[in-house]
């Protein structure tokens, strides 16, 4: 990893390794990957698929909208609005809310709109586990067998 990353070999001061961001490491394990295997292999194992549904918060007489999306990370806040959150299950809900300008047809402007996802697909089973500061994953298939 530091060598494929100089940014993760890098030390303070004291000759301590540096604390890194835990998203900047994902998208670089993911892009190497992406690099040596199929996007078949990554999608399997990592894709989430989400329905989402857009609200006009301005006009709720306009229809919503529905979209489906994909990612390759599924966020978990934890925090909302200076109020901490406390498990696992609040932070996924909570990301999968948030409002967002959009150009707005019936008023012809922009207006805010109310966006819910909701997890349509999500990859094989998964277990995280947390051991001296750092985030594991480890993925099972339909049978329990340990995938990586």
């Amino acid at each position: 990893m530091k060598q494929a990353f100089p940014l993760f070999d890098e030390v303070d001061e004291q000759g301590h390794p540096k604390q890194q961001d835990a998203e900047e490491c994902w998208s670089n394990i993911l892009a190497t990957l992406k690099n040596y295997h199929s996007s078949e292999l990554i999608k399997n194992l990592f894709e989430v698929e989400f329905t989402c549904k857009l609200t006009n918060q301005e006009a709720p007489e306009e229809e919503a909208s529905s979209t489906t999306e994909v990612a390759q990370k599924l966020a978990c806040h934890i925090d909302n609005e200076n109020n901490p959150i406390n498990y696992m299950q609040e932070g996924i809900k909570t990301s999968l809310t948030g409002s967002m300008t959009k150009f707005s047809p019936m008023l012809n402007r922009d207006a805010t709109y109310m966006k819910v996802a909701r997890i349509s697909k999500l990859v094989c089973s998964k277990k995280i586990f947390c051991s001296q500061g750092i985030l594991w994953c480890i993925l099972f298939d339909s049978s329990g067998k340990k995938r990586i």
